[in-house]
């Protein structure tokens, strides 16, 4: 039920997993599966746990991951949860979202 109430559902997808499109994947089919309402809404990309590779592999496995999706998804953005790089903007983002609608 709280769910259907979001604007916005955040994927925080691991960057450091072996198959990333696989994970994503997986929990798109689970959401339309489980709603097709929930499944339409916006839904933002959040790559976690950039700390542990380079930019440039980062930069990488991202473009790398995009190229295979549908070009359904709004945001992508990267973050480390456990230092906080880019949490912050991430915050700052979804406020400047939420507020726009």
């Amino acid at each position: 039920k709280h769910l259907s109430r979001c604007n916005i559902l955040l994927h925080i997808v691991d960057i450091t997993a072996d198959d990333v499109v696989a994970n994503i994947r997986q929990i798109e089919l689970e959401l339309q599966e489980y709603s097709s309402e929930l499944a339409a809404k916006e839904t933002w990309l959040v790559f976690n746990k950039c700390d542990c590779l380079t930019s440039s592999e980062v930069d990488e496995k991202i473009e790398r991951c995009l190229s295979k999706l549908d070009d359904k998804n709004g945001k992508v953005t990267r973050i480390s949860a456990i230092s906080g790089i880019g949490t912050q903007k991430l915050i700052l983002d979804i406020a400047n979202s939420l507020e726009s609608d």
